[in-house]
């Protein structure tokens, strides 16, 4: 049956050569008008099903509130003066394209939390206000007659007696070392920094009411924790960002506005960073690397091929017939996927690599039998029938093992598989029909001279028979040797990890990874979060209060934190509250007076010794909190002692005056708005600017809350800790850690899924193709040793698995069966001589190989790492299959089948 159909396939390409050439011309022309609508999606959602619950709930939440992957900018200049400028800068320069960004977010005006601020403390904190004012009304009527400096701090002093005496039991102790410690702080950077002073230190409960505010910048700026350095969020306008029809211009206006703010203020570097320049980073490597690898692989591969076998028409021949397999493949890709992704875009390189292979053999075998039988015909017919079955047997086991891809869920995997599968069997098809053709056609115009034997040619030939001779003498020794290293490999291959870090496997040039995490660092904010969605503020409250407190959780942004959802129950506590503060005010010292610089060095002094005494017995002090309180300003009184002992007293007096007339006024400012009749006033979300409130109001109102990780989610037990606190408070929670986690747990999955499918698949198509268990197992054996092997070398070299390099198992598996396929038939078409199957058969496998090898190689000019960790796997397993097909199996051979007599 198998030997008819190849007949009758050699006797339509004598026949209808010309036909099949115009059959094949107008395929390839359909599928490059096809390719054209060919679509390339780049974000890391492309690579799971649509269908995975993850990614749907995720899809839900951007329809209700729009994307939520922000593109974070992190401007740091020599002074955060010069960092607000460049934001400034870069802000206008963005919002100039409101076609891409929805809005920009780096400044805050928190006039409007301040003026309602006591309604965003729960009704227990305002109860607890309200007890501190009546239990130190003594101290505070004090400190409201300050006229400086040095009148705070024995008031600052007696208060810390006073604690000292309750043994640091007062639930107010922390807040109140806290303020203490933002005083001292504050000072110090005034004095020593030269620079403004954040003299907000007293509560954070205003910026926390504003997301993303990572500081109580006076001026409502985002600045992060080294206070040079301030952060913008710019949101994409857009549901699905990483759509290649947005997100390329979308960047490029990105990147054009960083590049004008930088010109503006040559002094500031401008980082960015966000989950879309993630996917931004592999469009770049698929649009601008991936042609011209290709077209590199197609050169390397055409010369490697002309090195051994000097038959310039064939090898062109063999071009053309690849050539027009991939454009059909394009086009068969676009009606079965319509899309690539930054794994299925390897598909082209792949086709290269192991497409030519199947030209190799058919070649090799017609000019074999050209020199056996001068007559082109029964040449042609005599290839078809001895290198078709084996060239049929290694493409429909590679075919098989790409296509059983398609049934893992990594759907970046599944769609390679599909696209890589369709490509080998057209290049097979090509490869039968198209190549034969344009040989026919070639000998009708001009007889075949077989041309000279290239010394490369001729040099490999001395090599494989040497192999041949080097088996068939030393086989015992060979298979002892190898033993042994096989068995050591079996201890090392299965050790070999994955890695889990996505950062690991960005492209080189990329400062994506290190302006990530920059920003949490800095700011506490992860590009990556999780999402909450309520239909109601109480419930929503309940969830973030929880979530807050759990220590995988940095910080939690949520719609109760704009709009406190129980106001109704606060207003009468806070009239309280604001009647308390109006009198306090009434007898509030308004004139500042001069700092004594030498006093207060010795005030300082004096603090310093009884925060000392006050460490030397934390053992006793219960609260983790207090004690690094404690420590804090501790440190921070220190540093200004140590600084001012350094200077002299008229400049250190001149700056503490300037500090203090800052401090009274803003105290002053501070009673003011505290005593405003508008903190009775309820909080609503129109107080709130459009680029504020649209992140936490959906379209159909309901609420949402981000939680943050409070660690890097690149690490894979961090990221199942933080998703499991986060579903175990929110079990509807969504977000791109859940997205992230689901993303790295199944590429793990498939590795394990694809290897152990595609290996039975190949499995069955070995016996079905010899029929017998015997030679079908003993073609199994390079591929199985070499995969082995890699395995192994990837431990001792400290290589790890990870999403993108998983491809390289279930690829190796099925290429590389193709070289025992081929040395095991050679071996019984040649009466089961092993030189002579190696220098037929094994000439063939070698050159194929070193092409799918030198093809793969070309990855590794790639500036993906990821896509260059998968190059090492290819280049490594395909050399060891070669290995193990060139000298372990002809060696088996020898002694398990004898060479009849």
């Amino acid at each position: 049956m198998r030997q008819r159909l190849f007949l009758s396939l050699a006797s339509l390409v004598l026949r209808r050569p010309g036909l099949i050439l115009l059959v094949w011309i107008a395929a390839a022309a359909a599928g490059l008008i096809l390719a054209s609508r060919l679509e390339v999606m780049s974000g890391r959602t492309d690579l799971l099903s649509p269908e995975n619950p993850h990614v749907r709930s995720y899809a839900d939440f951007t329809r209700e509130f729009g994307t939520a992957n922000n593109i974070y900018f992190i401007i740091e200049g020599p002074s955060l003066e010069y960092s607000k400028k460049c934001a400034d800068a870069l802000a206008a320069e963005i919002e100039k394209h409101p076609q891409y960004i929805r809005d920009v977010l780096h400044k805050l005006d928190r006039s409007a939390a301040e003026k309602k601020l006591f309604l965003y403390f729960s009704v227990e904190q305002l109860r607890a206000i309200e007890e501190y004012l009546d239990k130190n009304a003594d101290l505070l009527e004090k400190m409201g007659a300050a006229k400086n400096l040095n009148d705070v701090f024995p008031v600052i002093g007696e208060l810390a007696e006073r604690r000292a005496k309750e043994k640091f039991q007062n639930p107010a102790t922390a807040k109140e070392l806290d303020a203490l410690a933002g005083l001292l702080e504050t000072l110090n950077f005034y004095l020593w920094e030269h620079e403004r002073a954040d003299l907000d230190f007293l509560s954070d409960v205003a910026a926390r009411a504003l997301p993303f505010a990572v500081s109580n910048d006076p001026d409502g700026y985002l600045v992060g924790k080294n206070r040079k350095t301030v952060i913008l969020a710019a949101r994409p306008n857009a549901e699905k960002e990483d759509s290649l029809e947005f997100l390329k211009p979308m960047m490029a206006a990105l990147v054009q506005a960083r590049e004008n703010a930088m010109n503006r203020f040559p002094d500031a570097v401008i980082g960015m960073t966000g989950l879309p320049t993630f996917a931004y980073g592999d469009l770049r490597v698929m649009e601008e690397e991936m042609p011209w690898l290709f077209i590199l692989a197609l050169v390397a591969t055409v010369i490697l091929f002309f090195l051994f076998f000097r038959y310039p028409l064939e090898i062109f021949f063999c071009g053309v017939s690849l050539l027009l397999a991939l454009a059909t493949t394009l086009g068969a890709a676009e009606i079965l996927i319509g899309h690539l992704n930054i794994m299925s875009s390897v598909f082209a390189i792949t086709l290269v690599s192991l497409g030519i292979d199947f030209g190799i053999h058919f070649i090799a075998r017609f000019n074999n039998e050209l020199g056996r039988n001068a007559d082109a015909a029964k040449a042609m017919k005599a290839a078809f029938m001895g290198a078709g079955p084996p060239i049929t047997t290694g493409a429909l086991t590679t075919a098989v093992a790409f296509l059983t891809l398609s049934i893992t869920d990594f759907r970046g995997l599944a769609e390679l598989g599909i696209i890589a599968g369709t490509g080998i069997l057209l290049c097979l098809l090509a490869m039968m029909t198209v190549l034969p053709s344009l040989i026919v056609l070639r000998t009708r115009w001009r007889p075949v001279i077989l041309e000279k034997r290239p010394p490369t040619e001729f040099l490999l030939s001395r090599l494989l028979n040497a192999f041949g001779s080097f088996t068939t003498t030393n086989a015992p020794a060979i298979i002892a040797f190898f033993a042994v290293a096989t068995l050591i490999s079996c201890y090392f291959a299965p050790r070999v990890s994955f890695d889990y870090n996505f950062l690991h496997i960005q492209p080189k040039n990329s400062t994506t990874g290190e302006y990530e995490e920059v920003l949490m660092e800095r700011t506490g904010i992860s590009p990556s979060f999780g999402a909450i969605v309520e239909d109601d503020l109480e419930s929503l409250k309940k969830k973030t209060e929880r979530l807050a407190r759990m220590p995988s959780v940095a910080r939690v942004d949520a719609a109760n934190h704009l709009v406190p959802p129980d106001q109704a129950d606060a207003v009468e506590i806070v009239a309280r509250i604001r009647d308390r503060l109006v009198q306090m005010d009434q007898r509030m010292n308004k004139n500042h007076g001069p700092v004594d610089a030498a006093r207060l060095m010795k005030q300082f002094e004096e603090m310093t010794k009884g925060l000392s005494t006050a460490l030397k017995i934390k053992s006793i002090i219960k609260d983790a909190e207090i004690i690094r309180q404690l420590e804090r300003a501790h440190a921070a009184a220190n540093t200004f002692l140590e600084h001012g002992r350094r200077l002299d007293e008229a400049t250190v007096s001149a700056s503490l005056e300037d500090f203090s007339r800052e401090l009274f006024a803003y105290l002053q400012g501070r009673m003011a708005v505290l005593t405003d009749a508008r903190q009775l006033e309820p909080v609503r979300f129109c107080d709130y600017p459009q680029n504020i409130a649209t992140r936490f109001i959906g379209k159909t109102c309901k609420y949402a809350a981000y939680v943050f990780p409070s660690q890097s989610i690149w690490n894979k037990d961090f990221l199942d800790r933080f998703n499991k606190d986060l579903l175990q408070v929110a079990p509807n929670a969504t977000g791109t850690t859940l997205f992230a986690q689901s993303l790295l747990e199944i590429s793990g999955r498939a590795l394990r899924q694809s290897a152990l499918l595609v290996a039975l698949a190949i499995i069955v198509l070995v016996i079905l193709d010899f029929r017998s268990l015997i030679p079908a197992a003993l073609s199994l054996i390079s591929v199985g040793l070499g995969l082995l092997w890699m395995l192994a070398l990837m431990e001792l070299f400290g290589w790890q698995y990870n999403p993108i390099n998983i491809m390289a198992v279930p690829i190796i598996l099925g290429i590389g069966i193709d070289s025992g396929v081929h040395i095991v038939h050679g071996f019984h078409d040649f009466g089961r001589d092993v030189r002579a199957a190696l220098l037929v058969s094994g000439r063939a496998v070698t050159v194929s190989s070193l092409t799918t090898i030198v093809g793969f190689a070309c990855l590794l000019l790639s500036s993906h790492r990821g896509l260059i960790s998968l190059a090492q796997l290819l280049v490594l397993g395909m050399s060891a299959c070669l290995i193990a097909s060139l000298i372990v199996l002809p060696a088996i051979l020898n002694i398990t089948i004898r060479k009849p007599e």
